[in-house]
């Protein structure tokens, strides 16, 4: 339900991942804290008013918690079709609901919006050392500030401005919430494409998969990744989405239309694939019981996020957070 605890992970995603000991307890693999726990799923994966934003009276508008709360009730039948070993039909309303539903899983993590804070940080951090990387330019720019300020800047202020545009890495940059906001804006463009893709059912052979916080993944052949512009993200034709539905069973969504609907899936291919869903993590891995390997592949990962941030002048650059407020 809608309110002030919205969780980041969906509940009943992680509740088919629950396991017997305890009874109906998911374990809880906490990468930065070295941490295992098992905890309850409704009390698993939530940040208070992550989805909310708080109004001018100091009111909390929770319209985005009610539309992604509506978005999993319309996907919860069609994910317990697909647990049964029943794919929705291309075409059809059923698919077109849980595209979205898959899209928002995407959208809603707190993965997406330290990609969004990144980039913005990363636009920023270019203009400032384009900036101050010409004498002439930035002379100007002072003298804009000066005149907007209404008093002249002393040497010494104007010298540690021009370093730390240049070279921002001792500086933490902060973007607000609310502005991270923009990253569900691709959840239309993406539930588009997850529509047009082929969808299939992979089954463990042996061994058991895993979810995280960020349980929908992505992965492209390497070869197709180009060093300045990119993989193309999701229209990248060798694009594989995968979200794990339970231990035993995950959902592949691939742009090849000869993919088989339904294939077996190899205990290494198991393994590689938690390990690149450890990998792809921001903080937290989700199991049905206490292993031992989940535990070290929390552990290899530890601390280690992908950043998105862009290189620019000498490769220096400010720490990147997003604000709660």
């Amino acid at each position: 339900m809608p309110g002030a605890r919205q969780h980041i992970t969906p509940v009943h995603h992680l509740a088919q991942f629950t396991g017997k000991h305890p009874e109906g307890c998911v374990w809880v693999y906490d990468r930065d804290e070295d941490t295992t726990r098992p905890t309850a799923p409704e009390s698993t994966g939530f940040e208070h008013h992550f989805y909310s934003l708080k109004r001018d009276d100091g009111s909390w508008d929770t319209r985005l918690d009610e539309w992604i709360t509506d978005v999993e009730a319309r996907a919860h039948p069609i994910y317990q079709e697909l647990l049964r070993g029943v794919l929705p039909p291309d075409g059809t309303q059923e698919k077109a609901d849980f595209a979205v539903y898959l899209s928002t899983v995407w959208g809603r993590t707190k993965a997406t919006r330290r990609f969004v804070a990144e980039i913005m940080a990363s636009h920023l951090q270019m203009l400032n050392h384009a900036t101050a990387a010409h004498e002439e330019i930035f002379d100007a720019h002072i003298r804009r500030l000066e005149k907007e300020f209404g008093y002249e800047v002393d040497p010494k202020t104007r010298e540690e401005v021009r370093k730390a545009m240049l070279d921002p890495s001792d500086w933490i940059i902060e973007i607000p919430k609310q502005r991270t906001m923009v990253g569900l804006g691709v959840i239309d463009k993406m539930t588009d494409l997850f529509f047009q893709m082929r969808w299939s059912l992979c089954f463990a052979e042996r061994g058991f998969l895993i979810t995280s916080d960020s349980p929908l993944m992505r992965r492209v052949d390497p070869k197709t990744r180009h060093p300045v512009y990119g993989d193309h993200g999701f229209l990248n034709k060798t694009a594989q989405v995968t979200l794990a539905l339970s231990p035993k069973i995950a959902l592949m969504l691939t742009w090849r239309k000869n993919t088989p609907r339904y294939f077996p899936v190899s205990h290494q291919s198991v393994r590689n694939f938690n390990h690149d869903l450890a990998a792809h993590a921001e903080r937290y891995l989700y199991c049905h019981l206490k292993h031992k390997h989940v535990q070290k592949l929390s552990q290899k990962f530890a601390g280690k996020r992908h950043s998105f941030l862009q290189g620019f002048g000498d490769g220096h650059f400010a720490e990147v957070r997003v604000s709660r407020k």
